[in-house]
């Protein structure tokens, strides 16, 4: 599953797709998009908000490697 930042980045860019306008069978497939990365980011908060520490919610920058450390290869 995507994480939420991946969701939100797609959506932010439908929602840019649908105010700049297109014909009338570009905006009923954006909107289409639209509405169904809106539920899936709705769940995806939900999943990060049940699991915070999942390991690829790279948000804390504890879970980053140091590059100058010798052990975090």
């Amino acid at each position: 599953m995507p994480s939420a930042q991946d969701i939100a980045s797609k959506l932010a860019y439908i929602t840019g797709q649908l105010t700049a306008g297109g014909t009338n069978a570009q905006m009923k497939a954006w909107y289409d998009e639209y509405k169904k990365l809106n539920v899936e980011l709705k769940e995806a908060k939900a999943m990060q908000k049940k699991n915070p520490k999942d390991p690829n919610d790279l948000q804390d920058p504890k879970d980053l490697n140091d590059p100058k450390d010798p052990k975090a290869t």
